[in-house]
């Protein structure tokens, strides 16, 4: 699926894990941006843990937080933005990244985003189970609701399975610039 319009911001969605913080810093050097990430950028703001935001106001604070964050961002910077896996649950913040750019879609199987929840030590403190059932059991059932919402939102989807950082850059880069990456 390709109807990329606008490039000028381009917004990285997909689930926790799925490499958007990653690709969003690589990408962004490989096309001389800015990077932002909407979660360590809350982080930073707010001097607290998501999962402290989470624990001490709720989800509902933080993505309250997490929306006037994508808003504050100017439309006419080019800039390179990885969305928490759960800000596309709000359409307004979707309406707002088509308005200003263009959605990609890094789209990671299961097995692969558990492998990756399990390894990273920052799991638990960054990324605060969405359910009763934990952070890394709870992939399945979260990712099933959420996935319908992804693929509606995005202008490209991106599968990363079995891709390295480098690899995905250059399937976006091609994508955006096709007529810079003839061979």
């Amino acid at each position: 699926m390709n109807k990329i319009k606008n490039y000028d911001q381009i917004y990285l969605i997909g689930y926790r894990a799925s490499g958007k913080t990653a690709v969003g810093k690589t990408l962004a050097k490989i096309l001389n941006r800015e990077f932002i990430d909407t979660d360590e950028e809350i982080i930073e703001q707010n001097r607290m843990e998501i999962s402290d935001i989470v624990k001490k106001y709720g989800w509902d604070i933080f993505r309250k937080k997490e929306k006037a964050l994508i808003n504050s961002i100017n439309p006419s910077d080019k800039i390179i933005i990885a969305l928490g896996g759960g800000a596309i649950i709000d359409s307004d913040n979707i309406k707002t990244a088509k308005q200003n750019g263009t959605i990609i879609y890094l789209k990671t199987s299961p097995d692969i985003i558990k492998k990756r929840l399990a390894k990273d030590i920052k799991t638990e403190k960054n990324r605060p189970s969405l359910s009763n059932a934990g952070t890394v059991n709870e992939v399945d059932k979260i990712l099933a609701e959420r996935t319908p919402i992804y693929n509606k939102a995005s202008d490209l989807i991106i599968n990363t399975d079995n891709k390295t950082i480098k690899q995905i850059c250059y399937e976006i880069n091609k994508c955006l610039y096709p007529q810079q990456n003839r061979n």
